[in-house]
This record gives structure tokens, sequence and C-alpha cells, in this order.
């Protein structure tokens, strides 16, 4: 069984940042390489670019599984258009294929199917290819191409991926 617990703490922001760093160093250096993973742990995932995410109305989330942390997400909602951004999911490589990416889109349906129709929307890494394939598996469509400049010459080349909550 998993646990989501919000996170609040500068000791959950801590334990966060630093998971980060192991998850996207054991996952993403094949896709985007040691530059890219660098700038953006620093650029999105240290401890100073949650605290500022946290302030703009992020929802940070760490999930454990039989008492040992397992991953992180982290949503951002807008009333407005009814749409609920899946900013950040990362499972450790340790509990990958344990169910846990399905239980963290379940505890996201939950959470928002009393509002009418909202829709789930993510961006995957177009390279991602396991990724793909999980949101997919859960009911994701893609919705298009997102190519977005995130400087020092960085570019995330992303799909978007949507899922209608009824």
């Amino acid at each position: 069984m998993c646990e989501f617990n919000i996170v609040h703490t500068h000791a959950n922001i801590a334990a966060v940042s630093k998971l980060a760093k192991q998850i996207w160093k054991d996952h993403y250096l094949p896709i985007i390489g040691q530059d890219q993973v660098d700038y953006m742990l620093h650029t999105f995932q240290s401890e100073e670019a949650i605290i500022k995410q946290l302030n703009d109305g992020f929802k940070y989330f760490i999930v454990t599984k039989h008492n040992q942390t397992a991953g992180y997400f982290a949503v951002i909602e807008n009333n407005q258009s009814n749409t609920v951004q899946i900013s950040k999911l990362y499972i450790t490589t340790r509990f990958q294929n344990c169910g846990i990416g399905a239980a963290i889109i379940c505890f996201l349906e939950r959470s928002y199917r009393n509002a009418h129709d909202v829709e789930l929307w993510l961006t995957v890494n177009r390279e991602n290819r396991q990724a793909i394939s999980f949101y997919q598996k859960e009911g994701f469509q893609k919705s298009g191409c997102i190519v977005q400049d995130i400087g020092q010459g960085f570019v995330m080349d992303d799909y978007k991926m949507v899922k209608v909550i009824k």
C-alpha cells in the first residue's frame, strides 16, 4: 500500500530535492544527457525551486511504500480552465513496475472526481518511451507536441498527454 504525504516542511523539501537527484540521474542521463540533467535539477528541483513552486500553488507529495521512500509527484490546479497539471511524477528505479504510478493516478482521479470533467494533463519527453507507454495504459492520450526553451540552450521536447476525469 502506498502513502502520499504532502510536502510542507523544509525537511520534506530537502528530501524531495535529494530524491530528484537520484531519480533523474538514474533515468534521464541516457535521454537528455548530464548537462541538461544538471541544469534541470538546479532550475526545477533544487530546494529553492521547490519552495518557489509551493509558493506559486504547486502541491508536492512524497510517496512511500513499506515505510520506504519510493518517489514523489506534484500537481498544479487551474480552476478557471478546470485542469490539473501533473507537473512531476517520478518513481525510484527500485520501485518502478510495482503499481505505484497507477496508485498515484488513481489517487488523483479520486481527488478530482467530484469536480465536473476535470482534465488531468502532463508533459513527457518524446524519447521517454517507458513513461509514454505507462501513461497510455492509464488512459492518457497524446494531444500534441510542446517544444519549450528552458534556457542555457536547452529545450524540453515533449508530448502533452491528457485524460478527462468524469
